[in-house]
């Protein structure tokens, strides 16, 4: 299996950090969703995302899925 190494500057890092605790999911599974999201985008198939927008689209993935619950 292939092993990146991404390097985050000092604002990078915040913003992961926030990233995960906001959406909470471990460093290892956001750094992989985050690779897998980058590996999209360079081949075209999504647009990029600043880090709101992707905190934006976790809160509406989530209220969603609670709401299909029943438990808004």
């Amino acid at each position: 299996m292939e092993q990146m190494t991404i390097t985050l500057d000092p604002l990078q890092q915040q913003q992961m950090e926030r990233y995960c605790a906001l959406s909470g999911v471990s460093k290892d599974k956001a750094m992989d969703a985050f690779r897998r999201q980058r590996e999209k985008v360079e081949r075209g198939e999504t647009p990029e995302l600043s880090m709101e927008e992707n905190i934006d689209e976790i809160k509406k993935i989530r209220a969603e899925r609670r709401s299909e619950k029943g438990t808004v």
